[in-house]
């Protein structure tokens, strides 16, 4: 119960590691908003069956105005942000694409949720943080940006140039933030 009644907010939350992610966050005793453009209620039945709070929010984390609305209700419901872990990527669906086949609608997309979301996340709880003099923010990146093309998502530009920013992003923030 290293976590209880710790505030934590999951992006990125309705599959996968996200969910995984929530639901060992759940078991370690905290109170969570986990957020997702798609549904999180599996998510938030498994979090609740293991004794957790949960607030399930449908954002889309390349939205200001619903990024900040998620740090806003996390904090009206549990008075205080503990964490925030952003999760949410785009990946799924893009395909294995040449740097020639990558259109732009897909390339901005990608980068909007990848690197804006999780800049947003960041600025979303940041005051609240700052305001109770502690929190803890972790930013999900990818292997693939440390290697050269081993896997169907190491070939596709977008997807590792947006997880790179994200590094960048982590490490632009980091002073501000730790001090």
């Amino acid at each position: 119960m290293r976590l209880q009644d710790k505030a934590i907010i999951v992006t990125g939350a309705a599959r996968g590691l996200g969910r995984q992610y929530a639901i060992r966050f759940a078991k370690e005793g905290a109170k969570l908003t986990i957020a997702d453009v798609q549904d999180v209620s599996k998510t938030a039945e498994l979090c609740r069956a293991e004794g957790a709070e949960v607030i399930p929010l449908r954002v889309d984390v390349s939205s200001e105005d619903e990024t900040q609305d998620m740090a806003r209700r996390t904090h009206e419901q549990y008075g205080r942000i503990d964490g925030l872990l952003n999760n949410a990527g785009m990946m799924r669906g893009l395909g294995v694409k040449s740097i020639l086949d990558v259109d732009m609608e897909t390339w901005d997309r990608v980068f909007a949720v990848n690197a804006r979301g999780t800049f947003l996340g960041i600025r979303a709880v940041f005051p609240y943080m700052r305001e109770q003099g502690s929190g803890t923010i972790v930013n999900v990146s990818s292997g693939s940006t440390l290697r050269i093309a081993r896997g169907p998502t190491d070939m596709n530009p977008h997807y590792v140039s947006s997880k790179s920013a994200i590094i960048g992003i982590t490490r632009a923030v980091a002073r501000e933030l730790g001090q």
